[in-house]
C-alpha cells in the first residue's frame, strides 16, 4: 500500500467510528436522558464526547499497529 491509501483508510475508519458513536450517543444516550432528567443532558452528553473520541482514537490505533507504517521504505 502506498503512503495515500493508508491515510485515506485511517481517515475513513475514523470518520466511519466518530459517525457512529455521534448517532449511538445521540440516540441511545442524549434523547431518552432528555426525556427523564433535562438538566443532566449537557454534561452527560459531553462525558459522552470525550469517551467516543477515546474509543476512536483507540479503534485507530489498533488499527495502526496491523499496518507496516505509513511510509514505506524501500532498500
Amino acid at each position: 500500500m502506498d503512503m495515500f491509501s493508508r491515510i485515506n483508510f485511517l481517515l475513513g475508519v475514523g470518520l466511519l467510528a466518530a459517525i457512529g458513536f455521534y448517532f449511538a450517543g445521540n440516540y441511545l444516550i442524549v434523547w431518552p436522558l432528555s426525556h427523564v432528567a433535562p438538566d443532566w443532558v449537557k454534561p452527560i452528553a459531553g462525558v459522552a464526547v470525550l469517551a467516543s473520541l477515546a474509543l476512536t482514537v483507540q479503534i485507530l490505533s489498533k488499527v495502526v499497529t496491523n499496518m507496516m507504517g505509513v511510509a514505506s521504505y524501500t532498500d
